[in-house]
């Protein structure tokens, strides 16, 4: 069911189409730090099926990905990546140090790290948090560090080797920390499974998928001089032209298309049966699922590539992007220009995804929409034409245990609230500023609905523009307030 899509030449080249830029891949300039051609700041982790719980074993009888019914205990299954990663992910951080000179910060250096001990102690990269080759300075002592659950703490650099490029960060905190486990690399071989993870270009918790390609890389082989080292080495109507993998053509036709999610549907009309494929759900998908990228990249028709989902949830405004919340999967599949609109598939062979862009400047850093968003947007296109979409004017943030408990400690007014959605911004002349929203407001009921996410807003306010709803939410001093906001739809330039 793969298709090549072909628009006429002199439409690709009209810079009246606002989406022809995600036809091509956008770069990301303003993610870029000054660490970007140094060594790699992604630990590494084994995910060797042979030293996985004989427990886990038994649970996961798949094998090679085919249903083989024997288990297999030195097969890659198809969850063996995903519970690595599910293990050791909430242990990866983000790390960011202010640099500048003479006393004049001009900008932070980004880097990841692992919690490796209960006590705070961090494993990182020494070019990450010192001065490095002289390259840099930066304000001594000071890392910022962000867990994945949303903690965030000032650590402190209290031992660094810059031959080897290994420093320790501490942090301390008054509630439990995750942290990893220290395995061995005596043991690793050539074609052994390994996971990086860490937050590329500030992607907070990116995780990739490959193999051990060399055991016992030599500093030298990589013309680095001084001490001898070794390392692991390790994509309105409009008439397009559409192509089948069978060789047959048709004229298609663009029938709808949103630009704020890049989705459209072509519509061709065959005199013979046509190849279809199954759409599935991305609600399921964990960090670590295998995936494939399937499409006509450079005009390679019938292309596939394979990787692994690296965050199942990646904000629109992680990536730089303005305009409507959106959030896609990010996986590490190799996608160039002309995979955009192809299937991201499971290895069930069902549609949970469709590609749509890549980071320019690096590489295993794809994105997809997610296809329970496609779902939604072929109903929007059925009913109505068009996607509509409510607008309040609030920034919203997603509260779990471990933020609520930072904010408490740092202001004792903050309301008494296990889970909820935090108003940190409110847009002036909004819908939410004319119904009584304040910054600092913690959204606990939506429609008479407990909310614990933005999503789920999204979900309960549906296309229902200009219906009263009523908002339960907690302010300081466990003040309860009950607001009625009217939501407009959203315009083109939100």
């Amino acid at each position: 069911a793969n298709v090549a899509v072909k628009v006429p030449a002199a439409l690709q080249e009209s810079p009246s189409l606002p989406w022809r830029i995600t036809q091509y891949i956008f770069p990301r300039p303003s993610l870029l730090s000054s660490d970007q051609w140094q060594p790699g700041m992604l630990p590494l982790f084994s995910s060797r099926v042979g030293s996985a719980p004989s427990s886990d074993i038994k649970k996961d009888n798949s094998g090679v990905v085919g249903g083989d019914p024997k288990p297999c205990c030195n097969c890659l299954g198809r969850d063996t990546i995903a519970n690595a990663a599910a293990r050791v992910g909430p242990a990866v951080v983000n790390l960011s140090v202010p640099q500048g000179f003479y006393g004049i910060t001009n900008g932070k250096s980004i880097g990841s790290g692992t919690i490796i001990d209960q006590d705070g102690t961090i494993l990182t990269c020494a070019h990450v948090v010192v001065d490095f080759q002289g390259m840099r300075g930066s304000v001594k002592g000071k890392v910022d560090v962000t867990l994945q659950d949303g903690r965030t703490f000032e650590g402190t650099v209290v031992n660094a080797d810059l031959h080897s490029d290994i420093a320790i960060v501490k942090i301390h905190s008054k509630t439990p920390l995750p942290t990893a486990t220290l395995g061995s690399s005596s043991k690793l071989r050539p074609g052994d499974w390994v996971v990086a993870m860490g937050c590329p270009l500030s992607l907070q918790n990116t995780i990739t998928a490959g193999i051990v390609s060399c055991v016992d890389r030599k500093s030298s082989d990589l013309g680095l001089g001084g001490i001898r080292r070794e390392y692991l080495q390790t994509d309105c109507a409009i008439n397009v032209d559409v192509t089948l993998q069978d060789g047959r053509t048709f004229e298609g036709t663009v029938v709808n298309a949103d630009l704020h999610s890049d989705i459209a549907i072509v519509k061709i009309h065959s005199k013979t049966p046509l190849p279809t494929a199954t759409l599935g759900s991305s609600s399921k998908l964990r960090p670590g699922d295998w995936v494939v990228a399937m499409g006509c990249p450079l005009s390679l028709q019938n292309t596939i590539t394979a990787g692994i989902v690296s965050c199942v949830d990646r904000k629109s405004s992680d990536l730089g992007l303005g305009g409507i919340r959106r959030e896609y999967l990010q996986t590490d599949c190799a996608i160039n220009a002309g995979n955009s609109g192809g299937p991201l598939v499971n290895v069930d062979g069902e549609i949970i995804g469709v590609n749509i862009m890549k980071v320019l400047a690096a590489d295993g850093l794809s994105f997809a929409v997610p296809v329970d968003s496609v779902s939604k947007i072929i109903q929007h296109f059925k009913k109505s034409g068009r996607v509509v979409r409510p607008w309040l004017g609030l920034k919203m943030v997603d509260l779990n245990e471990m933020i609520i408990a930072q904010l408490k400690e740092r202001d004792n007014t903050f309301p008494n609230v296990n889970k909820g959605v935090l108003v940190p911004m409110v847009t002036p002349g909004s819908p939410a500023d004319r119904a009584g929203f304040r910054p600092g407001d913690v959204v606990i009921e939506f429609d008479g609905k407990p909310v614990e996410s933005i999503k789920e807003i999204i979900e309960i306010m549906g296309d229902r523009v200009g219906v009263p709803m009523k908002v339960a939410l907690k302010r300081a001093k466990d003040n309860l307030v009950t607001l009625t906001v009217i939501p407009e739809e959203s315009k083109s330039d939100m």
